[in-house]
């Protein structure tokens, strides 16, 4: 996994009485599996979509605090990455690439995102690096 520590900046409100948001892009099912429990333990609401027109969708209609997007895995889905900061309600969101090879953790930062994570994900460094995008996003 590649974690771009210095990019994870936020600007925007405070939303820490809320609960975060999560946005999951994959139709790989171990990534799905994993992200869905290490959000569930951090109390995070995750809207999980399998395809990019669906993603585009839940960005244009709701904030989310973090997007993750199976970028190589996914047709369309670099698109998605490209465009997660469009929309006015997601500004501030942390977009996460989930890259297996195709897509390099410099491309994915060239398209906007603050965090890469390789395939096969690690439930646990999935944990540290979502709870410190969390913890910064709350304050």
């Amino acid at each position: 996994m590649h974690y771009n520590s210095c990019s994870c900046q936020f600007v925007g409100k405070n939303i820490a009485a809320s609960s975060p948001h999560a946005l999951v892009l994959s139709r790989d099912s171990h990534v799905i599996g994993v992200l869905r429990r290490v959000l569930g333990e951090l109390n995070v609401e995750a809207e999980v979509v399998t395809g990019p027109d669906r993603a585009s969708e839940e960005l244009a209609g709701r904030h989310f605090d973090v997007a993750l997007i199976d970028c190589d895995d996914v047709h369309g889905a670099v698109g998605i990455l490209r465009n997660v900061h469009g929309s006015p309600s997601n500004g501030s969101c942390c977009a996460c690439a989930i890259i297996n090879g195709v897509t390099s953790a410099d491309d994915a930062a060239e398209l906007g995102a603050r965090v890469t994570l390789q395939k096969p994900l690690a439930p646990d460094r999935v944990r540290e690096i979502l709870r410190e995008i969390l913890e910064l996003r709350s304050h």
